[in-house]
C-alpha cells in the first residue's frame, strides 16, 4: 500500500486527462495554458491511451483500488472508453464531467466499465451562466439524464 508523507494510506488516484475543455468557468485555474476551450486537437502533454494504462496498472499493483478521470473535461478524449475499459479490473472508476457529452455515450461508458459520474457544481441556471459563461445548463441536464438513463 502506497503511504503519502503523513503516513495516510493512499487507495486511490486521480488522473487528469487534458487541460481542454468546452467550458471557460471562473473556479477552474487555467492559468498560463492559453485557449483551453474544446473540443479541439489533443495537446502534446496529454498521455497517451498506452500511457494512462500502464500508469494505472503500476498503481493497481500498490494496492490503489480507484480511479477518478478528470480534466479539463475528459469526454474530450476520444479514447475515453478504451482508457476505461482497459483500467484494472481491481479498480473503480469514477469520472469529473461537466455532463455536456454524456448524451450520446453514457452507455458507451458504463459499458466500458465506468462506475459513476460526479460533477464540478450542483447545476442552477444562474450559477451555470455565471460559472460556466455559456449557456450549459440545459446541456448539463441533459448529461445528467444520459447518466441516470445508462445506470
Amino acid at each position: 500500500m502506497l503511504e503519502d508523507s503523513f503516513g495516510r494510506e493512499m487507495s486511490g488516484v486521480r488522473v487528469s486527462l487534458t487541460d481542454r475543455c468546452n467550458f471557460d468557468c471562473v473556479y477552474c485555474h487555467n492559468e498560463g495554458l492559453g485557449d483551453t476551450r474544446g473540443p479541439m486537437d489533443p495537446q502534446d502533454n496529454e498521455m497517451d491511451t498506452d500511457d494512462v494504462v500502464r500508469f494505472l496498472e503500476v498503481a493497481a499493483e500498490f494496492d490503489v483500488d480507484s480511479v477518478k478521470f478528470t480534466g479539463g473535461e475528459p469526454m474530450l478524449r476520444d479514447d475515453l472508453e478504451e482508457i476505461i475499459a482497459r483500467t484494472p479490473e481491481s479498480m473503480e472508476v469514477s469520472m469529473t464531467t461537466n455532463g455536456t457529452f454524456l448524451p450520446g455515450r453514457a452507455g458507451g461508458l458504463v459499458e466500458a466499465g465506468l462506475d459513476r459520474v460526479t460533477s464540478h457544481r450542483t447545476p442552477s441556471t444562474r450559477r451555470s451562466r455565471r460559472d460556466h459563461q455559456v449557456r450549459g445548463y440545459d446541456a448539463v441536464m441533459e448529461g445528467v439524464q444520459a447518466a441516470v438513463d445508462a445506470g
